[in-house]
C-alpha cells in the first residue's frame, strides 16, 4: 500500500480489508483485515495475503484491497489529501 502523491510529515494509519472480486475468501485466499501504521515521511508498506492452492485448473482469480475509513486515512483527527 502506498500514499501516492503525498508525503505526510506525521504518522498516519490506514485500516484495510480484502474483498472478493473473482477469488473467494476461504477458497482461493485467506481474507485479511488490519491496520498499517506509516511513520512520518514513509510512503510504502508491504503486507501479506495468504493464497490457497486448491490444485484445480482455474482461470486467474482476483481480490481487491479496500480502505476501511471513508477517507482512507486517520491521524489524531484527519489526514488531508489521503488516497481513496
Amino acid at each position: 500500500m502506498s500514499c501516492a502523491g503525498t508525503t505526510a510529515n506525521f504518522p498516519v494509519t490506514v485500516d484495510y480489508a480484502t474483498a472478493d472480486v473473482t477469488a473467494t475468501n476461504g477458497v482461493d485466499y485467506v481474507g485479511v483485515t488490519n491496520t498499517l501504521p506509516f511513520a512520518a515521511g514513509e510512503k510504502v508498506k508491504l503486507f501479506t495475503v495468504p493464497i490457497l492452492n486448491d490444485a484445480l485448473k482455474e482461470p486467474s482469480r482476483s481480490f481487491r484491497l479496500d480502505p476501511e475509513q471513508s477517507d482512507g486515512w486517520r491521524r489524531s483527527g484527519r489526514c488531508q489529501n489521503g488516497p481513496r
